[in-house]
């Protein structure tokens, strides 16, 4: 580990931009209200500003070309804070009825956001909407049905593929979902399932450059490996024992994928060319957000301290491990 930066706030969400080598991560203070993103220059890992957030967040993306930091809020909203101004424009999901916008991806050559709405407040209601929202219009533009409580989503924009986790099959008896949802952004239709995705496929992330899907499946402590030019299974890696498998961030550049533990203060390290773990990094607690800047080898891993918050730089692991 390189540096660890004290926060103001209680970090669940990093994302960073290498285009402008920032950091932005969003949480609340130790009271868990005034929702709030911080900005962090990569250069010296210093604090530029503290923008006041409208909603308390529940998934993060960036988009380097816009520059909007993109929050799906737990009260049905997607958050453009546009990073020049701190400005925020909120936008409602789709489905009215569905106040709780999770998952969350954006498609940085369409400029188009995808988000996984679902309602939390009935347990028996699991089906759910994925919301396709224009940037330049700062509206929902189309609404694709999607069945089982989406939670994950992930974006290739390169194929213009949207990729969505359902986490619930039945509400009773409780059954979960273990699947990945295809969607063609050209027609916004589910095109495959890919199964058997473990039992709680939590989190998602792509590497476009090897052309690999990693889903975090977090009861079962494994990530999941997709081929996406084939849509099947090639491996699913077991975590060490115990770990509550949460965000993946895929490294490109030397082919690794991090993933980051909800529960303790850990980082595991996997090899994309052998699927095998090759090392574990401790963070000061458990997980805040995770986050990859390949053009300068840097990961960053946020941590909710008890009654405090840090971000946690750490070294890109060489290809070499």
């Amino acid at each position: 580990m390189i540096n660890t930066v004290s926060l103001s706030i209680i970090p669940e969400f990093t994302s960073v931009n290498p285009a402008r080598g920032v950091v932005w991560m969003t949480g609340g203070n130790s009271s868990f209200s005034n929702p709030a993103a911080v900005e962090i220059k990569e250069s010296n890992d210093k604090i530029i500003r503290t923008v006041n957030l409208n909603h308390f967040s529940d998934a993060q993306t960036i988009d380097p070309v816009t520059g909007n930091l993109i929050e799906g809020t737990v009260d049905g909203y997607v958050a453009l804070v546009n990073e020049a101004t701190g400005a925020e424009a909120d936008i409602p999901v789709a489905n009215e009825a569905n106040s709780f916008a999770g998952g969350i991806g954006v498609d940085t050559v369409t400029g188009n956001i995808y988000v996984a709405d679902r309602n939390v407040s009935n347990a028996a209601d699991h089906d759910s909407t994925v919301s396709e929202i224009s940037q330049q219009t700062d509206s929902v533009i189309d609404s694709i049905d999607v069945p089982n409580q989406a939670e994950a989503v992930a974006v290739d924009s390169a194929t213009g593929t949207v990729y969505v986790a359902p986490i619930v099959q039945s509400a009773s008896p409780l059954v979960l979902a273990g699947s990945v949802l295809v969607i063609k952004e050209s027609t916004n239709k589910i095109v495959d399932t890919i199964g058997d995705v473990g039992n709680l496929p939590y989190s998602m992330t792509v590497d476009p450059i090897s052309g690999k899907l990693f889903v975090s499946d977090y009861f079962a402590g494994s990530l999941v490996v997709i081929n996406l030019k084939t849509n099947k299974i090639t491996d699913t890696i077991v975590l060490p024992k115990g770990f509550a498998a949460d965000t993946p961030a895929a490294e490109p550049v030397n082919g690794m994928v991090y993933v980051n533990d909800f529960d303790e203060g850990a980082e595991v390290v996997v090899s994309e060319q052998t699927d095998a773990l090759v090392a574990t990094i401790k963070v000061p607690d458990a997980a805040g957000g995770l986050a990859v800047d390949p053009a300068r080898a840097l990961v960053y891993a946020g941590s909710e301290s008890p009654g405090s918050g840090s971000l946690a730089v750490i070294q890109a692991a060489p290809p070499s491990l």
